[in-house]
């Protein structure tokens, strides 16, 4: 029951029965070639692939990359469109990888819709080598009263952890993360607010986490 109530929030908040239509190109996402070198960070997983253009992308800067995609049409899309990439279908709060499967994680523009943030991240600390990394992109927090703040800026069901830079610092730290980069990118729009962290050696978290993180390489590797 309790799995089956969880599937209705994610599929009924976040469904999207529309491909997603990206706009990026290899000139645009090169940039990222500079923060996760592909002979240094091969194995990358890119969460929130969406119609599996961004994935292939990456796959011809030098990645061996995974997809992961929720929801059937963008699935279908993406094998359809370029059927020699890995993708796979899942809820980015669940992964469906062992400890320490992929040297990076990319996602842009996927972070905010996460529901529990901090169990996600645990997640990805699980399924990252030492010292991996993580780049994130999404929108900047803005207070309410902020002349500029748009839909896209605003804390609701679509994106519940639009969070000001303070907490989602504390939450990188607590489970796991060290910020190594957090820098506007000039000229390339599509990648607001970017975040470079990499992952600590499990002494940094606390007891309990440690605890957390120890039991879910039992429970599924």
């Amino acid at each position: 029951m309790r799995k089956e109530k969880w599937n209705m929030y994610i599929d009924t908040l976040q469904g999207h029965p529309s491909v997603c239509q990206s706009n990026h190109t290899l000139e645009s996402m090169k940039f990222i070639k500079e923060h996760l070198p592909p002979d240094k960070f091969p194995r990358l997983l890119n969460i929130g692939a969406g119609e599996g253009l961004e994935t292939k992308i990456l796959h011809d800067l030098g990645y061996n990359v995974v997809g992961m995609i929720r929801g059937m049409p963008n699935l279908k899309f993406a094998y359809e469109h370029y059927p020699d990439i890995t993708f796979v279908d899942g809820d980015m709060h669940d992964l469906p990888f062992p400890s320490e499967s992929f040297d990076a994680v990319y996602m842009n523009h996927t972070f905010e819709h996460s529901y529990t943030p901090f169990i996600f991240l645990l997640e990805l600390y699980c399924i990252l080598r030492q010292n991996g990394r993580i780049w994130i992109s999404g929108p900047e927090f803005k207070e309410i009263n902020d002349p500029t703040i748009g839909e896209v800026n605003r804390l609701y069901h679509h994106h519940p952890n639009t969070l000001c830079y303070n907490l989602l610092k504390q939450m990188f730290e607590s489970t796991g993360f060290k910020i190594i980069y957090n820098k506007k990118i000039d000229n390339i729009p599509g990648f607001d607010n970017p975040y470079l962290l990499e992952r600590q050696s499990l002494e940094h978290l606390h007891s309990d986490v440690q605890t957390v993180v120890t039991k879910r390489k039992e429970m599924f590797d």
